[in-house]
């Protein structure tokens, strides 16, 4: 039996056209963008077909000049898996590499999640120190960039919630990180602080202890629920309500936070 002879006729030329014109005009491009990231010469000839593949794999994405923005990303996430890949053997010289191609998106996302009050180049560093201790972790090299979105924006609340107190206490904590100071000593060393130890005095037992051991001492979040002995959840809850109770003692006392004065201006959606 024959088989019809539409099931094997190629398709028009015309319908290929787009995706080989497109290669044509963006090819040079990405090539400079994989070298810019850290790829040799092979690496970058070798990535170069797999960049355009995931790039042109949704055309729809491509619409509305965001061509460059899906071509950076394409690249950047082709190289970062590979790299992310050798760094789960053990393979340190990748390690660093991959953090190099990212230090850019790492800063240019810190920036946009920081608020007033909190250096966004940071927590950024201590992305990067996350990222060397927690590696790891990743299961899928092939979505480096959520696990790494998950990281930091892990870091930007932990900041958040240091720079909560401190905002009542303004110019103490870095007083106490360029002296070396230790956090008692430093947490005595203004009249405003004394005002807020007056509020902090008039709170329950262990809303004053949660405070303290979180925000002046600095404890993270594992080892308070080690030394309390409560599930993370509790802990979470019990902070809520310390803070916010807090917050209602001070300003009784006269309090109101005060943002950095050098902290940059960022924009909330």
């Amino acid at each position: 039996m024959n088989t019809p002879s539409h099931q094997h006729r190629a398709p028009p030329a015309a319908q290929q056209a787009p995706t080989s014109l497109f290669e044509a005009r963006w090819s040079d491009q990405v090539h400079a963008w994989l070298r810019e990231l850290g790829s040799t010469e092979v690496e970058a000839t070798r990535l170069l077909p797999r960049v355009m593949e995931r790039a042109t794999a949704h055309p729809e994405e491509l619409a509305g000049g965001k061509v460059q923005g899906v071509l950076r990303r394409a690249a950047l996430d082709i190289f970062s898996a590979g790299l992310a890949q050798a760094a789960l053997t053990g393979d340190t010289h990748a390690t660093h590499r991959l953090l190099d191609a990212w230090q850019v998106e790492i800063l240019r996302w810190c920036r946009w999640q920081c608020p007033r009050g909190v250096s966004h180049e940071d927590v950024a560093q201590d992305v990067m120190v996350a990222v060397l201790s927690r590696l790891h972790a990743l299961r899928e090299p092939e979505r480096f960039r959520a696990w790494l979105w998950g990281v930091t924006w892990r870091s930007v609340q932990a900041r958040k919630r240091k720079a909560w107190f401190w905002r009542w206490v303004p110019g103490d904590l870095e007083r106490q990180e360029s002296t070396g100071a230790s956090p008692d000593d430093s947490y005595e060393s203004s009249e405003r602080s004394q005002a807020v130890q007056q509020a902090l005095e008039a709170l329950p037992p262990e809303h004053r202890q949660l405070l303290w051991l979180c925000y002046v001492e600095g404890q993270t979040r594992r080892e308070l629920v080690d030394l309390l002995g409560i599930p993370e959840g509790t802990l979470n809850r019990r902070l809520t309500a310390a803070r916010r109770a807090f917050e209602e003692v001070a300003r009784r006392h006269g309090l109101d936070p005060e943002p950095s004065p050098t902290a940059p201006e960022v924009l909330h959606g």
